[in-house]
C-alpha cells in the first residue's frame, strides 16, 4: 500500500493582501535582492519553526530581523555621524568695542587653522586696516 502524497497548495498567482500591504510598506523587499533573499529565508525558517504562526506575525518577525541584521540599509546614515561644530567664542570685543564682522571672523578662523596667523595678530592687523587704535 502506498502512502498518500502530500497535497501542495495550488499557486493561483494571486498575492495575499496582507503580504501586498507589507511589501508596499517595506519597499526594500522589491528593491534589494540581498535583503529579499534574506527575508525569504528568515520567513521560511520562522514558519517552519512556528507552523501555527499567523502570516502577519511572520511578516513582522521578518521585518524586525532584516532591519536588525542590516541597520546600515535603514535610517538616516547622517544621523549616526557626530555633528560638526565649528569652535568659536563669538564676537570678540576689546575695551574699545572693536568687533569683527562675520566675514572677517570666518577668514580669521581659516587663517588660524592654516597656521598663517594667530587670532591676536589677525585682529591687530584688521584694526590697523580700519584705522582703529
Amino acid at each position: 500500500m502506498k502512502e498518500p502524497k502530500e497535497v501542495l497548495p495550488i499557486d493561483t498567482g494571486e498575492v495575499h493582501p496582507d503580504f501586498q500591504n507589507w511589501v508596499n510598506k517595506n519597499r526594500w523587499y522589491n528593491n534589494d535582492v540581498e535583503l529579499q533573499g534574506f527575508a525569504d529565508s528568515v520567513g521560511m525558517g520562522y514558519k517552519k519553526s512556528n507552523p501555527s504562526a499567523d502570516p502577519m506575525e511572520v511578516l513582522q518577525y521578518v521585518e524586525e530581523r532584516v532591519k536588525k541584521t542590516y541597520p546600515e540599509k535603514f535610517g538616516n546614515p547622517r544621523r549616526q555621524q557626530a555633528p560638526t561644530v565649528e569652535g568659536g567664542q563669538g564676537p570678540r570685543k576689546s575695551p574699545d568695542s572693536f568687533e569683527l564682522t562675520d566675514e572677517e571672523r570666518q577668514v580669521m578662523r581659516k587663517f588660524v587653522r592654516a597656521g598663517m596667523v594667530t587670532e591676536e595678530q589677525f585682529i591687530k592687523d584688521t584694526k590697523a586696516l580700519r584705522g582703529v587704535k
